[in-house]
């Protein structure tokens, strides 16, 4: 029943797509990018490039890529011979990474019509297919399988009642238990996905974790200005924060308790009416762009990119935003430098957070009173320390994901 719906829903897209390319841009760009594609596949051989294995990896868009990312780069510096594609659905992720690739190629995934999705993966001439998380497509993955191609799903989560554990998502596991491994993310999954008869599931732990550990051991270069700031200070970054995080903030400051402090915030959007909230907000605020009077500010406002999963190595405390607004940041950004971590209620989107909230490494928190008592216990040096060793032991646990995932990948190739 869900399979027929769900070929009725492509064709229907199929016919309304022209519309919706009108509405909105992101269609419209990957409408696009699909059609240019085209091209380049009808000038393709359809014989297999000589050589090293072809090494297929799919990412819905970018979140899926910066977690993908790690295992790219394993298997370029281990299978040096091996020719990768990078397959997306979402512009967001194709258009950030296809100007900056050299040792890969990069493509829209297609529709998942039986015509589309057949054509492609004649042309790509896998060896091996990786993909990313959940965004499963129902012909691609019996393609593969027909082909007798290794499929290894990886950075996967089950959850009881959540997707793909939920009425929809159930139709799609018959699908999985062909792959050769389904890598997932944490014990929780692992046991749910052996429950459920999916018993080529293997506990590798989230790539990611080696993306945001790479991140936090290089060594970075900030500007004079930063160190002003903080100077005898300690300092709690707030990432990707929204206007409940901000309020709530705003009142932290105000304590008793924030004296010894000094608040970072890098908010999640940084277009200018953003900024003139911000302004009104912490009227005394000083500004990445404009910092001349940031040495004798409390606070400092990244009113640009680019800065935030580096600002964390300054940080003595983290808050994760987004957790009034549906769902927080990544958690494992900040927790990659071993601080103890504050957020808002929704954050059952990330696995990871549910675990350091388990080990004592994070606090949640659901109004201005919360945060008080949150940031009091954790200010506190034993306090601190303990969630310190918590991550540090979370990370030993989990260390090196990409490399037990790239052990599947050679055994598969064998």
């Amino acid at each position: 029943m869900i399979r027929r719906l769900y070929d009725i829903a492509i064709r229907l897209w199929l016919v309304l797509e022209p519309l919706m390319r009108r509405i909105f841009p992101a269609v419209a760009k990957r409408s696009s990018g699909i059609r240019a594609q085209k091209a380049i596949l009808k000038e393709r051989s359809q014989h297999k490039r000589s050589g090293g294995p072809v090494v297929w990896v799919h990412c819905a868009s970018l979140g899926e890529y910066e977690g993908a990312l790690p295992v790219l780069e394993t298997i370029r510096q281990h299978i040096p011979n091996a020719a990768i594609e990078v397959s997306f659905f979402s512009p967001s992720g194709y258009e950030h990474v296809q100007p900056h690739t050299s040792w890969y190629r990069t493509w829209y995934l297609p529709w998942d019509d039986y015509h589309s999705m057949h054509h492609f993966i004649d042309h790509i001439h896998p060896d091996i297919v990786l993909w990313a998380e959940y965004d499963w497509w129902w012909h691609a993955i019996e393609l593969i399988h027909q082909r007798r191609i290794p499929l290894i799903p990886f950075n996967v989560v089950f959850r009881p009642g959540k997707y793909p554990l939920n009425f929809i998502g159930r139709a799609w596991l018959p699908l999985l238990k062909n792959a050769y491994a389904i890598a997932v993310r944490d014990r929780h999954s692992l046991h749910a996905a052996l429950e459920r008869g999916l018993d080529r599931a293997q506990l590798i732990g989230y790539t990611r974790i080696d993306r945001v550990r790479q991140i936090a051991r290089q060594e970075v270069a900030f500007p004079a200005f930063v160190h002003d700031f903080i100077r005898d200070h300690r300092l709690l970054v707030a990432g990707s924060t929204w206007h409940k995080d901000e309020q709530l903030l705003a009142q932290l400051i105000q304590s008793d308790a924030f004296r010894q402090w000094k608040l970072l915030i890098a908010p999640h959007d940084v277009g200018a009416s953003h900024m003139r909230y911000l302004s009104r907000l912490f009227p005394s605020a000083s500004y990445w762009t404009n910092p001349s009077q940031s040495a004798r500010s409390r606070v400092l406002i990244v009113d640009t990119i680019g800065w935030l999963n580096k600002l964390y190595r300054l940080a003595d405390m983290a808050y994760v935003g987004g957790g009034f607004r549906g769902k927080i940041h990544s958690a494992l950004e900040p927790a990659a430098y071993e601080i103890p971590l504050l957020w808002g209620p929704s954050y059952a989107n990330s696995p990871e957070a549910q675990e350091f909230l388990r080990i004592g490494a994070a606090r949640a928190i659901s109004n201005a009173n919360a945060l008080l008592q949150a940031f009091e216990h954790f200010a506190q040096r034993a306090a601190h320390h303990r969630a310190r060793a918590a991550l540090r032991e979370y990370f030993k646990k989990y260390e090196h994901p990409s490399s037990k995932l790239l052990h599947l990948v050679q055994s598969a190739l064998q």
